[in-house]
């Protein structure tokens, strides 16, 4: 699949990158065999490609390993990325990584989301979610960062559905607009969903919330 990518350097980039997660001894994110590794960090962010817009500025909350921050960022590469995480292990060695791939559009930034929110305010065209929280959790996370007429993207595999009551109620609350849902299959016959929503006007309710409340008490099950 990444063969597919027509950019020869963007290509390098990816591989290199990807090389640079299996050789990690912090364990990043999960490895298994190389085509594995390919199909669960590579072909689910480049399929629905088609369907992303980026704007100026974009954030990949909660990144962990890089993924899909990193790999976004090497594929719109006119674009700026900052990249978040609470644990300090994971933004260290993605900030050594980022510097042996030349990645001059990527920072990164080791803070929880809540308190970075507080000086960011409607900061970013689109925020980005993998393996992060129930989808109400993550609407929360983003909704004080993106800007009003930004995008929210949300990979999820095909237990969402059980998650469409609470993020339907979040929606409400928060001012967003769920857009579309973008269905794909990788090729290990794996179902997987790129949710797409968009800050439509101002939350209802103060964020963020002190952190951790997202996941104590979520929006999503408000009343």
């Amino acid at each position: 699949m990444i063969d597919k990518i027509i950019d020869i350097d963007k290509r390098k980039k990816i591989e290199k990158f990807f090389s640079l997660l299996k050789e990690s001894k912090h364990n990043l994110i999960s490895s298994g065999t190389k085509r594995n590794f390919e199909v669960k960090h590579f072909e689910d962010i480049y399929i629905p490609i088609d369907h992303i817009s980026v704007g100026e500025k974009n954030i990949d909350v909660g990144t962990g390993g890089g993924i899909p921050g990193v790999v976004l960022s090497i594929i719109f590469d006119e674009s700026e990325w900052l990249l978040l995480d609470s644990i300090s292990k994971k933004t260290n060695e993605l900030e050594t990584f980022i510097h042996q791939l030349g990645l001059s559009n990527v920072s990164l930034v080791n803070e929880r989301v809540e308190r970075f929110s507080e000086n960011n305010r409607n900061s970013f065209d689109s925020v980005f979610f993998r393996a992060v929280a129930r989808t109400d959790i993550c609407l929360e996370y983003a909704c004080p960062l993106v800007k009003n007429g930004g995008n929210i993207y949300i990979y999820k595999g095909p237990n969402f559905i059980s998650e469409k009551k609470y993020f339907e109620n979040a929606c409400n609350l928060l001012g967003i607009e769920f857009i579309r849902k973008i269905e794909y299959t990788l090729s290990d016959d794996s179902s997987r969903n790129l949710l797409i929503f968009k800050k439509v006007s101002d939350s209802k309710i103060r964020l963020p919330r002190k952190v951790g409340l997202a996941k104590k008490r979520p929006i999503g099950e408000f009343l």
